[in-house]
């Protein structure tokens, strides 16, 4: 509740400051806008940029939850948040720097996503949450198993990206694609727990 609470103070202060229209950089700037744009919108070696800041996230994040111990206790704090308390771990600080972590990615995010547009609004990112979740959990995320991983997170993506695609070349309409998306939520988080039960 509180973190719903707080991405709306949030949503409402972007409003307020684009007046909840677009925002597009002025003609003084376009240099400088050009050059943000390549975040994007260019290339390396013939592959966009945009995939290996992907890659560089992913290799990050793999590395801290694999090889450092802040990896390992977020693990022990998703699987058991109780069981890891009760062995020494502040299960609540080990939540909150995943949370700061999360909101790192999310800037992250938010910067491709504007400089590929070239414009940022309060709402140019509406819903990619869920997307979020979706791709997790169908990647093979379960939660509370404390066996996730980027790679599984990868897959997530590829199939989330996959249906997507396929979807607006079939010209699907928004909505009945949101409600597609979160039927294969649904189906995913079944399919987890049919599996943990069974193992």
């Amino acid at each position: 509740i509180v973190t719903l609470a707080t991405s709306m103070i949030a949503l409402g202060f972007a409003y307020v400051y684009t007046g909840g229209g677009r925002t597009v950089t002025a003609d003084s700037a376009m240099a400088a806008t050009e050059t943000y744009r390549a975040v994007a919108r260019g290339s390396t070696f013939g592959v966009t940029n945009l995939a290996f800041l992907a890659a560089a996230v992913m290799l990050v994040g793999a590395f801290i939850l694999k090889k450092t111990k802040l990896g390992r206790r977020f693990y022990l704090v998703g699987a058991n948040k109780t069981a890891a308390y009760m062995s020494g771990i502040n299960s609540h600080s080990y939540r909150a720097y995943a949370f700061i972590i999360s909101g790192i990615c999310v800037a992250i995010a938010c910067i491709a996503v504007t400089a590929r547009n070239g414009t940022a609004s309060a709402t140019c990112c509406k819903g990619f949450e869920n997307d979020a979740a979706i791709a997790t959990i169908v990647g093979g995320n379960a939660p509370g198993n404390g066996k996730s991983g980027i790679i599984c997170t990868l897959i997530g993506v590829l199939c989330l990206g996959v249906m997507s695609n396929v979807m607006n070349l079939m010209r699907v309409d928004s909505t009945i694609q949101t409600i597609i998306k979160s039927v294969v939520l649904i189906l995913a988080l079944y399919a987890q727990l049919v599996k943990s039960r069974n193992s």
